[in-house]
C-alpha cells in the first residue's frame, strides 16, 4: 500500500507473522511483521517490525475509506522521532481517490493472513 505525493510517501506491506507456527495463543499467534518505507524531503528510511495485531491490520482500510468519505479525520502516522532523527511527522497530501486505491491494495495484501 502505497500513500504519498511530491512532499513524502509512506508505504506499507504485511509480510509475517511474527512466529511461523501458531502457539495456541490468540494474542501472540497474530502479531504481523509490516515492512515500510518513509519517503520525505529529509530523507528516507526503512523498517520491518511486528507491529499490528492482524485484527488492527484489518482496521487500516476500513480507516481509509472513512477517511476518504470525510467521517473521520486523518491524521499524519507519528513516529514520536523514533525512526528518525530529522523528521516525526509524514503528511502526504492524498486525494481520495488515492486512498481508495491504498484500502483496495491493503486488503489483498492481508488475504494470507488469517487470524490463528
Amino acid at each position: 500500500m502505497l500513500l504519498g505525493d511530491q512532499a513524502g510517501s509512506v508505504e506499507l506491506s504485511p509480510l509475517q507473522y511474527q512466529f511461523s507456527a501458531a502457539s495456541g495463543d490468540p494474542y501472540d499467534d497474530n502479531w504481523l511483521v509490516v515492512g515500510g518505507s518513509v519517503t520525505t524531503p529529509e530523507g528516507t528510511w526503512a523498517f520491518t517490525d511486528p507491529c499490528l495485531l492482524i485484527g488492527e491490520a484489518r482496521q487500516v482500510s476500513a480507516w481509509l475509506r472513512a477517511v476518504a468519505a470525510g467521517t473521520v479525520a486523518a491524521t499524519g502516522p507519528d513516529t514520536g522521532g523514533s525512526l528518525s532523527p530529522d523528521t516525526s511527522r509524514v503528511e502526504p497530501q492524498v486525494g481520495i481517490a488515492a486512498l481508495l486505491h491504498a484500502a483496495d491494495q491493503w486488503d489483498p495484501a492481508l488475504a494470507s493472513f488469517p487470524a490463528r
